[in-house]
């Protein structure tokens, strides 16, 4: 597993184990996002209108966009590509 996937797993079970154990109080959560510094980033990337969107994702729904039907993403270890 990559390092960053790793470290993004590692926060989501945090946060849910967090948000659970806290008997699902957002405030708490947002307190330990605080905590470890996140919050401010989050709040940055609302404000700014950040795109941080994962650019296949971005790819699938502009496709289904322009192509509603028959066009399929195909991702193999090196390459991205559109089969109609």
């Amino acid at each position: 597993m990559q390092a960053l996937k790793f470290l993004s797993n590692m926060l989501e079970s945090l946060l849910g184990a967090v948000y659970l154990d806290s008997r699902e109080d957002l405030n708490i959560v947002q307190d330990v996002l605080r905590r470890l510094g996140h919050w401010e980033v989050l709040e940055c990337i609302i404000n700014c209108n950040m795109d941080v969107q994962y650019p296949l994702s971005r790819l699938n729904m502009w496709a289904g966009i322009h192509f509603a039907a028959g066009l399929h993403v195909i991702r193999g270890p090196d390459v991205v590509a559109a089969n109609l």
